[in-house]
């Protein structure tokens, strides 16, 4: 087909980006021109992926509402100059950055819309979100986001429910409540974050056989020592290997010396090390919960705020593992949990299944099979 100047309008944050990166690999190496606009940070990763990086600022610390709106404002700013003499074909923006949605009004250029969150529909709302909190929340984003828009030019209504023409969602299909009733414009990426090659592989020394436990901080949240320690009362002396994955900030060295059962891993990412693994202990994302699944581990989950604990309460009713609230977590509940999901037949037979349906889905092939139908039919 004909190679496409594509922009992705990113959001520079952990847990939006890496599921988004196999597409933009796979779109590369078909040739097409993908010019991503991300922070700094994220910089190596796009230009890893093949694509050419136009940096955006990082997500400032302010409100939430504050910080979406100045994200918008400094990429509008940012990659005007360039798309002016350079106009894309086609703009893939991810759902947080309103910026997306403006350029493409603006310009006149097809859109799809990206997210790794749910397809948010005002029918199942309450579905979606169980929390009347997390509800508010939501409609309260959608109304400033709406706000935004109209004052940008962009007739909006329902920001968080709108539908471009094709809709990707990075994540499986069963991992949202109402997924299977989504229309045919929503498509449902599977899991897509272990196709990043350039991580490398990792396999845990062997050390007499026994099963291996992975620890991960969030990709949203940089969970500090404090909550490794507990981990570490937790499952030391435990008949496991246990693997923490810290993140880069994490002052390990407090914990240091590290039981005879522990090892630490730095450098690589944690979804590489997961098909080693028995047992998965995270903050219950939805990328880390798709690729765990992908690789049939069960998960103990220890939320970190509400919007996590509207997840991690959604993969417990699945049958994916335990949930444990902020302030339910210390050693002695959470080694209990560790026991409970190891040798829950239940539990271990809702992953399996859940493991043959992610394995059916797309991934990153065959999501850019259908960017590359979108823009045969709507780009010029």
């Amino acid at each position: 087909m004909k190679k496409r100047h594509i922009v992705f309008i990113s959001m520079p944050y952990t847990s939006h980006l890496p599921a988004a990166l196999p597409i933009i690999s796979v779109l590369v190496r078909r040739g097409h021109l993908v010019t991503c606009a991300i922070s700094e940070q994220f910089s190596q990763k796009v230009i890893h992926a093949g694509a050419r990086y136009l940096p955006i600022p990082a997500l400032d610390s302010s409100g939430t509402k504050d910080r979406l709106r100045n994200l918008a404002r400094r990429t509008l700013t940012d990659t005007a100059a360039l798309f002016e003499e350079e106009r894309p074909d086609l703009i893939i923006y991810d759902l947080a950055n309103m910026a997306g949605r403006i350029l493409a009004h603006r310009w006149g250029v097809p859109a799809i819309q990206i997210s790794p969150n749910f397809a948010f529909s005002k029918e199942f709302l309450a579905v979606q979100f169980e929390n009347p909190a997390a509800q508010a929340g939501a409609l309260r984003f959608s109304e400033d986001a709406d706000d935004f828009l109209r004052d940008c030019g962009v007739p909006s209504s329902g920001y968080l429910f709108n539908r471009e023409r094709l809709n990707i969602y990075l994540f499986p299909t069963d991992l949202d409540p109402v997924g299977r009733a989504a229309d045919e414009s929503c498509v449902y990426a599977g899991r897509c974050a272990g196709e990043q090659p350039y991580l490398g592989d990792w396999r845990p020394p062997a050390r007499d056989g026994l099963p291996t436990v992975l620890i991960i901080t969030s990709t949203t949240y940089i969970l500090g020592s404090d909550y490794f320690r507990v981990c570490i009362e937790a499952l030391s002396g435990m008949p496991f290997n246990v693997v923490l994955f810290p993140g880069d900030d994490s002052k390990l060295a407090e914990l240091q010396p590290l039981p005879k059962n522990f090892q630490h891993v730095k450098g690589t990412s944690a979804v590489k090390a997961l098909a080693s693994a028995t047992l998965l202990i995270c903050t219950g994302g939805a990328t880390t919960v798709s690729e765990a699944m992908y690789h049939g581990v069960p998960l103990v989950m220890t939320s970190k705020d509400i919007e996590l604990e509207e997840l991690c309460e959604r993969w417990a009713r699945l049958g994916l593992g335990i949930h444990l609230k902020q302030e339910e977590v210390n050693a002695e509940s959470l080694r209990k949990a560790v026991t409970e999901v190891t040798t829950s037949q239940q539990i271990l037979r809702r992953v399996r299944l859940m493991q043959r349906t992610v394995q059916h889905e797309p991934g990153g092939e065959e999501v850019a099979n259908r960017v590359e139908e979108f823009m045969e039919r709507h780009c010029v």
